[in-house]
């Protein structure tokens, strides 16, 4: 059972959780989604026998009549998510909006706008060590930031290599490929984001 596996089921079942409350659904799906969270609970329970947060967490039951579920218990679920992932040092920024694979960003960016806070790559790569995604895909993540940053830093940058590296982050990350090409913007480098 990898961590990857894991965080990401938990985001698809906050996900779930939320598309039910927006959708007014929970009592057609609650039972569903209660069953799907007891199982990872138990996953968690196993990978991690040491970790108190997560050994503390009770099973969710269903609370409406007649053994239905009832909408708290889907906000029940959203809850204990939550806690698992903060216990963990998740990033859960991205639980609060379901994101889409094939979603495309679209972002308008004025030049004349003046940027307040200069994107540099010890934040960039703080981000990427509290994301929920493989030490792999942080590693590859990590370099594509460094070289990028080498690149725009260079005397002649490379705009084919640019638009390379923004795409290969824009794969594992869109918001950090977002902030890649604002660096460049604020070194005069216009590229498609």
């Amino acid at each position: 059972m990898t961590e990857e596996y894991l965080a990401k089921t938990l985001k698809r079942i906050y996900d779930e959780c939320q598309r039910a409350q927006d959708d007014d659904d929970e009592k057609n799906v609650g039972k569903t989604l209660i069953s799907k969270f007891n199982g990872l609970l138990n996953q968690y329970k196993e990978e991690y026998p040491e970790h108190t947060v997560i050994q503390s967490i009770e099973p969710v039951d269903t609370s409406g009549p007649h053994g239905s579920a009832h909408p708290q218990d889907v906000q029940e679920i959203k809850l204990n998510v939550l806690e698992i992932a903060d216990s963990l040092g998740l990033d859960t920024d991205d639980f609060q909006e379901p994101v889409s694979s094939d979603s495309l960003t679209t972002i308008n960016i004025q030049q004349q706008q003046s940027v307040s806070q200069s994107v540099t790559v010890k934040n960039l790569l703080k981000q990427v060590d509290n994301r929920m995604m493989s030490e792999s895909d942080k590693e590859e993540l990590k370099e594509v930031i460094q070289e990028y940053q080498d690149e725009i830093e260079s005397k002649d940058p490379d705009e084919t290599k640019l638009q390379e590296l923004l795409n290969k982050a824009r794969d594992k990350s869109p918001d950090i490929a977002l902030k890649l090409g604002m660096a460049g913007l604020e070194r005069g480098i216009d590229l498609l984001i």
